[in-house]
């Protein structure tokens, strides 16, 4: 029941959140438009952790990294001439969160409140769990479990294009491309807080 809805999404980290197509036949110039826009991309190593994002547990950055910062940053840039303005609804759905000036920006420009300074990479294992009293054993289950991916560096090495036939369907992948610029490595790196956000 804990994954019930995560499992919808499917196992991903959210880079540009999803958005509706500017046009009918946007599919094929945005599929060129992150095939380039990964080509000049350079792998690069993280290090993940299991920790708490509000009331969810995640795969979460152990580590503040500069490479995995660029690449969202980036990512919500090259791939904004995409996607459609942001519909009334969609904005009055958003601002039920009780967003910051700052947030409220961000989503009337780029569609999405949580993002550049606001955005926490994440890979949500759960949904939301409402008995605090039984959120850190789930934490200290999923701690184990994902042990032999959090012991050692996770090389991040491309990005994919997720799709959904309408807002209720599960996310597919639409194609994975792989990064091809030279092996990036990250060494600013410093400890980073746990902040909890809406997912």
């Amino acid at each position: 029941a804990l994954t019930r809805r995560p499992r919808r999404y499917g196992f991903h980290a959210t880079l540009k959140a999803p958005f509706e197509p500017a046009g009918p036949d946007v599919e094929a110039a945005l599929l060129d438009s992150v095939e380039a826009f990964a080509r000049r991309r350079s792998p690069f190593e993280v290090r993940f952790e299991v920790a708490p994002l509000g009331d969810f547990m995640a795969l979460r950055l152990a580590e503040t990294s500069t490479a995995m910062k660029e690449l969202h940053w980036d990512c919500v840039r090259a791939l904004d001439a995409h996607r459609a303005p942001i519909s009334d609804a969609d904005v009055a759905r958003r601002r039920k969160g009780r967003l910051t000036p700052e947030q409220d920006a961000f989503l009337l420009q780029w569609g999405y409140p949580y993002i550049f300074d606001q955005f926490r990479f994440h890979m949500t294992l759960t949904s939301r769990i409402a008995c605090r009293s039984s959120q850190e054993p789930i934490r200290a289950a999923l701690a184990e479990l994902f042990a032999p991916h959090t012991e050692t560096p996770h090389l991040v090495e491309g990005i994919a294009l997720f799709g959904q036939v309408d807002r209720q369907a599960p996310f597919r992948v639409v194609e994975w491309f792989r990064f091809r610029g030279e092996r990036h490595h990250d060494d600013a790196r410093v400890p980073e807080a746990v902040a909890p956000i809406r997912s």
